[in-house]
């Protein structure tokens, strides 16, 4: 279930565990509710690697994964279609995707002062799950990761 501040429910996504029920029609179905329910700002948790096809890392993933990889780059592709109509932009709704290595609960894995933010997706590690959700909160009050 999606919730926004405040606690009152968007919409639910519940009974779905596929790649493509999750990370493309769910991923286009959370756009279209928080652009519906003029949500100021979506923030997408993606994989590391998905715009890099021919890699060994997406190839690994999107095989174990029946496609998750494929699934992704194309949720992601319909949300930067979907925020680039033109009614969504004059209401300033923005989205953001955080494109993280590995998650991990180890608590040795690297933590948030050796991350790199940066545009593209050309790097990636593993990281915490709780550190991905700061990440994610903490994006939403840094202007430069409106609509990337």
């Amino acid at each position: 279930m999606l919730r926004f501040h405040g606690g009152g429910r968007i919409c639910s996504f519940a009974g779905v565990d596929d790649a493509f029920s999750v990370d493309y029609r769910g991923v286009i179905n959370a756009a279209r509710c928080s652009i519906m329910r003029d949500i100021p700002r979506l923030v997408i948790v993606s994989s590391g690697a998905v715009t890099r096809p021919n890699s060994a890392v997406y190839k690994l993933l999107n095989f174990v994964g029946n496609g998750i990889m494929e699934a992704k780059i194309r949720g992601e592709d319909e949300v930067r279609a979907l925020y680039r109509d033109q009614g969504v932009i004059e209401k300033g709704l923005g989205y953001t995707i955080i494109r993280p290595g590995g998650l991990t609960n180890d608590p040795l894995a690297v933590g948030p002062s050796y991350l790199e933010v940066n545009q593209g997706d050309n790097k990636s590690v593993r990281l915490l799950r709780a550190d991905v959700a700061a990440i994610c909160i903490a994006s939403l009050d840094v202007d430069s990761c409106w609509d990337t």
